[in-house]
């Protein structure tokens, strides 16, 4: 552990922003929120699903989450022997703080949170998609919006339409 240490960068980069490839959502930490204006949408707010390997089972569980980002780290590793098949390769992080959901995944259920875990660090791929989310009633709700059948629909009531009908054009 000790050699490992000793030969990771002392300093690492770290990032604002990142794109998921191929038209994929923008994420912006939110240690850059001084950069964004007022108009810009807060896009620090994420969905994270991982890999969970219960010990003595061979079941593996997708397990989601969500989180705002804080940073971004690029790791360089060493073009150094010891790392084997990791020389000389780049990883990236993320430093998230997650929200206390209890495993609750918005896609599917009313998920809402009013208190965060500590910071965790997590490879950035595990990182799915913005969330948005609001608040009301002392408490965050999120929306997550990643699931091909969650989406916003409009509903116009039949009354507010009889309404209509019965006002005047002004614009004739």
């Amino acid at each position: 552990l000790r050699h490992i240490k000793s030969s990771l960068p002392d300093y690492m980069s770290t990032w604002g922003r990142v794109r998921i490839a191929d038209g994929g959502d923008k994420f912006r930490c939110a240690s850059n929120a001084s950069e964004r204006s007022t108009e810009d949408r807060d896009a620090s707010c994420v969905r994270v699903c991982m890999e969970s390997n219960f010990i003595f089972t061979t079941n593996t569980q997708i397990l989601v989450a969500y989180g705002q980002l804080q940073r971004i780290i690029q790791c360089d590793i060493p073009d150094d022997a010891s790392w084997n098949n990791l020389k000389g390769k780049t990883f990236l992080y993320a430093a998230v703080v997650p929200f206390r959901t209890n495993g609750r995944d918005a896609t599917k259920e009313i998920t809402t949170y009013s208190t965060t875990n500590a910071p965790i660090i997590l490879d950035l791929r595990q990182i799915e998609n913005v969330v948005g989310r609001v608040y009301t009633q002392n408490k965050w709700s999120i929306i997550d919006r990643s699931d091909g059948l969650a989406r916003t629909v409009f509903m116009v009531e039949e009354d507010a339409v009889a309404e209509e009908a019965d006002e005047p054009d002004d614009d004739v």
